[in-house]
């Protein structure tokens, strides 16, 4: 009696263990199980089919179903894009991206947007990285990450991806949350986001961030001045000492650390 017991607990034991080791599923979005048309009059499909492992909440509603190939002009939304998108919409990469939208249906109050998924972050990881894609004159910011409840402050990287630092969530399961926010001035918010990715790689410090910056200016300026002078325009290049478009566009959920006075060099490529 007691081995039958102890083999009951141990099977118990492995099924908790497996099912609290689950990875996270479909973080590129390419496991979708929708046509790739763009059929106005069946732009609706299961949400599980259009995004597998993942859950959508409008507010605190749970989401019943996704919106495919098109995108919302003012109420709330969640849509998988592939190639055969309407017009005006790309793809960040591979066949299919997807887009949170908050925004609202008068004359009831906006909402927020979120897709949301439950895994486990292998041993190792130091950071969440992932493309974002602003549609229209949606503000970075309008996003939130929350990883275990605990939000994330996301830097842009001169790669083009957005990341943060979840080193201490490594080796746990964890709920992982995307939110747009509605924007009080816009009729919705929308982002587009594509190859989410739980990697090995810190996130580089600010300082670092805008070193690389600098270089990709210095060396576009570079390239600039081989151009024939009769193809040259006159060009003013604001920079900060902090590069102050760069970090401003480069930090997620906080402001850039910049004053008023801090130096500024104004650079001149006349042409001769």
């Amino acid at each position: 009696m007691k081995a039958a017991t102890a083999v009951v607990s141990g099977m118990i034991l492995l099924s908790v263990s497996a099912r609290a080791q689950t990875p996270f599923q479909n973080l590129d979005f390419e496991s979708a199980q929708v046509p790739d048309v763009l059929d106005f009059s069946h732009i609706f499909a299961p949400f599980s089919q259009a995004l597998p492992g993942w859950v959508g909440y409008f507010g605190t509603n749970p989401v019943s179903q996704a919106v495919v190939n098109t995108v919302s002009l003012g109420t709330y939304n969640i849509s998988i894009l592939g190639h055969n998108t309407s017009p005006g919409l790309t793809l960040l990469d591979g066949n299919w991206s997807a887009v949170i939208q908050a925004g609202s249906v008068p004359p009831a109050p906006p909402l927020s947007a979120t897709l949301a998924q439950t895994g486990f972050i292998p041993a190792g990881t130091l950071s969440l990285q992932m493309r974002v894609g602003e549609i229209g004159q949606t503000d970075i910011n309008d996003m939130v990450v929350t990883l275990g409840g605990q939000a994330i402050t996301m830097r842009h990287l001169p790669s083009g991806f957005y990341a943060g630092d979840i080193s201490q969530f490594a080796g746990q399961t964890a709920e992982l949350r995307i939110t747009v926010l509605p924007a009080p001035l816009q009729s919705n918010s929308s982002l587009e986001l594509d190859d989410i990715v739980f990697s090995p790689q810190p996130v580089p410090e600010p300082t670092t961030i805008t070193a690389l910056a600098l270089m990709a200016l210095i060396a576009r300026m570079g390239h600039e001045r081989m151009r024939p002078t009769d193809q040259r325009p006159l060009k003013r290049l604001r920079l900060a000492s902090a590069l102050e478009k760069s970090l401003s566009d480069g930090f997620c959920g906080q402001s850039a650390a910049l004053n008023q006075h801090d130096t500024v060099v104004m650079v001149e490529e006349a042409e001769f």
